[in-house]
């Protein structure tokens, strides 16, 4: 569970900042007219990020890469001195800090598109922190004095102060328990973009550190925005699970031997009537969840509806069946807590005159059928294969429900 919901979404980020970091070190042996060019590096990156979030609609991806592309320019403008220098400290407080806060705040944005005017103001206020530490640079004793406490310290190992680490490191923290609660890949790249940003501002004195990490940077902004339209387009937004775009190009190449399962909830019609769509689309979600943490090397998809599909790869059917059985029990075990419609207030005055005395909340299961099949010399196609499991699944609503029955033949 948390190799899947925490590790995987974050090997790409990391891998790139990883990368990045190691060549570092080979820099200083590339030709003084390539260095030139390095230092445009991370703004050639930008245009394409800012291309493909308008491309994709995808408002928080393009603010990112613009504050951090201005931090940037600062860095180069104003931080080329040394650190000891009022106006220059200033600046990398500024951007130091700052950073992990605009991040956070930019994470939360709800994704309303670009070209709006939502998009619009949210554009002017995260360039606002760039003109105040440009006005800071140039009087540098309005923040020294009062904040010194949380300046650089002279440790071996990093040039941030234990505060500004700390800040940070609640920030990453922030945003893995987003990347937890959400799956969305946008959170996994925030959180490496914090870590890389905690590494450029510890190592600052560190030659060519910030064209590398800056450049690093907005490589995963833009797998964030690559991957995040990706998902949209085949994972299913109501239940997270791939959905029927992604379960047909998986079934283009699904192997020589492989296992494909329907599953049906059961009377789902009838539950949706009784209790209204919202605690169907809970029940949708229910299910899914289960139906992610099957075992034995499936992959569960969203077929449409109340149908779900679960493809097992490179395996046989009787060593399919066990985890099957193991969905479907758990499924059916599970209680949810629901009120029904007639229960529920009718009006505000009337929901808080009850709510002092509200009864316990109904618990309720829900059943799946499901219908197995694999591929045999008969079924030489994965369409063949989805159509024996299909049929198979409406054997097992024949049957009573709640049950799997298998093609053998």
């Amino acid at each position: 569970m948390l190799t899947t919901r925490l590790v995987y979404p974050l090997i790409v980020p990391l891998m790139i900042i990883s990368v990045a970091i190691w060549l570092r070190e080979y820099l200083s042996l590339l030709p003084d007219s390539y260095l030139v060019l390095l230092s445009y590096l991370p703004y050639a990156l930008l245009i394409a990020t800012g291309i493909l979030s308008l491309q994709f609609n995808q408002l928080r991806g393009l603010l990112i890469a613009i504050t951090l592309a201005l931090s940037f320019l600062i860095i180069q403008l104003l931080l080329q001195n040394s650190l000891e220098e009022a106006p220059a400290l200033t600046s990398y407080f500024l951007l130091s800090l700052l950073l992990p806060f605009m991040l956070m705040m930019i994470s939360w944005f709800p994704e309303r598109g670009i070209l709006t005017s939502y998009g619009l103001l949210f554009l002017v206020v995260t360039s606002l922190p760039v003109f105040v530490a440009i006005y800071l640079y140039f009087n540098p004793n309005l923040i020294i004095s009062p904040l010194s406490f949380f300046i650089i310290r002279e440790w071996s190992f990093s040039v941030l102060s234990p505060f500004a680490i700390l800040i940070y490191l609640v920030a990453i923290v922030h945003q893995l328990m987003r990347l937890w609660i959400l799956q969305q890949p946008f959170d996994a790249a925030i959180s490496v973009v914090l870590v890389a940003l905690l590494l450029n501002f510890s190592l600052f004195d560190q030659t060519y550190i910030s064209v590398v990490v800056f450049s690093a940077i907005q490589l995963i902004l833009i797998w964030s925005v690559l991957k995040q339209s990706h998902d949209m387009a085949y994972r299913d937004e109501l239940t997270g699970l791939p959905g029927r775009r992604a379960l047909n190009e998986a079934l283009k190449s699904p192997g020589r031997k492989y296992v494909l399962a329907m599953m049906d909830i059961d009377f789902f019609k009838k539950f949706n009537d009784r209790y209204g769509h919202d605690v169907g689309d809970d029940v949708l979600k229910v299910v899914a969840s289960k139906m992610a943490e099957v075992t034995g090397g499936g992959r569960a998809y969203r077929y449409g509806g109340e149908e779900f599909t679960v493809l097992f790869k490179g395996k046989e059917l009787e060593t399919c069946i066990p985890h099957l059985e193991a969905v479907r029990e758990d499924i059916a075990s599970y209680s949810l807590s629901i009120r029904e419609k007639s229960s529920r207030p009718k009006t505000l005055k009337e929901g808080k005159t009850k709510r002092g005395s509200r009864k316990k909340s109904k618990g309720i299961s829900v059943t799946i059928s499901i219908g197995v099949a694999k591929k045999r010399p008969e079924l030489s196609s994965a369409e063949l294969v989805l159509k024996a499991a299909d049929k198979a699944l409406y054997k097992a609503k024949k049957a009573g429900r709640n049950c799997l029955i298998a093609d053998k033949k």
